[in-house]
Order: C-alpha cells, then sequence, then structure tokens
C-alpha cells in the first residue's frame, strides 16, 4: 500500500464540489498536484486518465486531488450552469480548500486555459498542460452564427449557457500570457487532436517561450490509447521530479 486516498466535500454557494485526495504514505515533495478536468468531463479522467496518473504520483511521493467541477461528475448543479467564471471560482475554492499547500496545476483541455487563468489569482508553483486550449480563435466563425436570443445553446449532445461562450470569447490572449510566461511550463499536444488545432499549443509557446513542450505524434485529444497514457503519464512524471 503507497496511498490513503479520502473522499473530500468543499462547499461553495449552496452547492457541494466533490474530489477526491490521494495522500502518499511516503511523502516527497511538499506541493499537491491539483487536477483540472476538461469542459464536459469529469475527475476520473478519459479511460481514468486522472485515477491512473494520481496513482503514479502517490507511488512517488506526491499528494494529489482530484475534483469535478460545479455541473460536472459526482458535484452538484447544473451542466448548463456552467461558466468561464464558475470554472474559475471552483478552481480557486479547490486551491484554498489545500490550506497554503504549494500547488503544481495539470489541466486538460479547457482545464488547461482554467489552469492558466488561475495562475493569475493564485500563487502555482508550476504548470502541466495536456492538449490545452489557449483563447477561442478556433470558434469565433463559427460563434458569429448563433443565435443571439438563445439563453441555452446545444454544443454537441449538451445544453451550454449562452454567458459561457460570451466569457470565453472574451479571453484575452496578452491576459493568458501575463498569467503564466514567468511559470515553469510543460505542455503536451496530441498530434492527432481532433478537437483542438495546433495554433493552441503555438500560442502557449509565445507566451512561454521557455517552457518544456513535446508531442504525442499518434495521440488523439484524450490520449485514447494505452501507449499514449503511459507515455503522457511518464514524461509528466519525469518532468515534476526534476522540479
Amino acid at each position: 500500500m503507497y496511498e490513503i486516498r479520502d473522499s473530500i466535500t468543499i462547499p461553495l454557494n449552496g452547492r457541494k464540489i466533490f474530489a477526491i485526495y490521494h495522500k502518499p504514505l511516503v511523502k516527497k515533495r511538499d506541493w499537491t498536484v491539483l487536477f483540472l478536468h476538461g469542459f464536459g468531463g469529469n475527475k476520473v479522467g478519459k479511460n481514468a486518465l486522472f485515477v491512473e496518473m494520481s496513482t503514479l504520483l502517490a507511488k512517488n511521493g506526491i499528494a494529489s486531488l482530484r475534483f469535478d467541477f460545479r455541473g460536472s461528475g459526482d458535484s452538484e448543479g447544473a451542466f448548463e450552469e456552467q461558466t468561464l467564471t464558475s470554472l474559475l471560482q471552483d478552481a480557486e475554492t479547490v486551491y484554498n480548500w489545500l490550506e497554503g499547500s504549494p500547488v503544481v496545476v495539470i489541466g486538460t483541455s479547457m482545464g488547461g486555459l482554467i489552469a492558466s487563468l488561475l495562475a493569475a489569482s493564485k500563487k502555482i508553483e508550476a504548470l502541466v498542460l495536456w492538449a490545452p486550449v489557449f483563447d477561442a480563435h478556433q470558434w469565433i466563425d463559427e460563434w458569429q452564427y448563433v443565435p443571439q436570443d438563445h439563453a441555452l445553446i446545444m454544443h454537441k449532445d449538451r445544453l451550454v449557457s449562452r454567458q459561457f461562450f460570451e466569457e470565453f470569447f472574451c479571453i484575452e490572449g496578452e491576459a493568458v500570457k501575463k498569467a503564466i510566461n514567468k511559470l515553469p511550463l510543460f505542455c503536451v499536444r496530441a498530434d492527432k487532436d481532433e478537437t483542438l488545432d495546433a495554433l493552441h499549443t503555438e500560442k502557449y509557446k509565445q507566451a512561454v517561450p521557455q517552457g518544456t513542450y513535446i508531442t504525442l505524434e499518434e495521440a488523439d485529444h484524450s490520449f485514447s490509447r494505452h501507449i499514449d497514457r503511459l507515455l503522457l503519464q511518464q514524461k509528466t512524471l519525469e518532468w515534476l521530479v526534476a522540479l
């Protein structure tokens, strides 16, 4: 046995955020890794990606915390109530729950953007981004055709609030750059990403030219293949333990 897993409940504005805290029996780092899942995802991750990474971290003496944003997974709230503001508020609240422990953030997809914005208001030791969103550049043309009188918009198979999209399209690249440009950054691009174009990663490179960037040539956006998940986890762990 190498860890203890605790179920955590964190109250926020009358709702409950549910999380899992992984505490290694032998701690080798003072900091805790905080996971921020993607839009429509959850604290488990596709193919249990986040569970596997938390397990690997615990085996190497590193604590971690996985949580569901309100409206996702086990946390209370409705998905269509999510906004960029609410996602960032959730991340800040969970960060605060860690009671001043040094924090490293792993963000994937939209969670990568939230992780970057979190760095503007909270002290983060390092940032790990897996197939991250940088801004809304990729969807600007589509947005102009969305009816302006709809409070909820169907996105794939989910209803999403108009406020979410309005806030998303107001994100400025300079604000993201300012939040993260001095942080240690490890960024992984999936070369066969079916969701994000390559410009997201290029913008991160421009924002943090001193960061570490790798590409998994056969990986898709969710790192669905077992071999890609193994590579992702191992490369991430190697970078973290070298901090």
